[in-house]
C-alpha cells in the first residue's frame, strides 16, 4: 500500500498563503469558487465561498484567485503566495494583470 501525506504547507514567515479552488459541474455547468487565507502560524485570516451560476472549472478557478487577492490588497496584504489546483488560472491572472496595468511582483 502507497501511503502519501496530504496537508497544508505555511508560507514564508510576513506572507499570507491564499489556497483557491473552483469547479464546474459540466462543462459548462452549475459553478462555484472559494478561497481561504491564513498566515505563516496557520492563523485563519479569512475564506469565501460562492455559487456562480454556469460556468466552466476554469472561469470559476479565475475567480477565486482575482476574489481572494482583491480581498487581500483591500485589506492590506501585499505579500501572497497563492496555491490552486490550476497553474493556468493563477498564470492567467497574472499575466492579464501585467499586460493591463503594467509590471507585477510575485514573490
Amino acid at each position: 500500500m502507497l501511503e502519501h501525506f496530504i496537508g497544508w504547507k505555511p508560507p514564508p514567515s510576513r506572507m499570507v498563503k491564499l489556497n483557491v479552488d473552483g469547479s464546474a459541474k459540466g462543462t459548462p455547468g452549475d459553478s462555484a469558487a472559494g478561497a481561504l487565507c491564513r498566515d505563516a502560524n496557520g492563523t485563519w485570516c479569512f475564506g469565501f465561498t460562492v455559487r456562480l451560476g454556469v460556468g466552466t472549472a476554469l472561469r470559476a478557478e479565475f475567480f477565486a484567485v482575482w476574489k481572494g487577492l482583491q480581498l487581500l490588497w483591500n485589506r492590506g496584504f501585499k505579500w501572497v503566495q497563492v496555491e490552486s489546483d490550476s497553474q493556468l488560472a493563477v498564470l492567467s491572472y497574472f499575466w492579464i494583470k501585467r499586460y493591463f496595468w503594467g509590471t507585477y511582483f510575485v514573490g
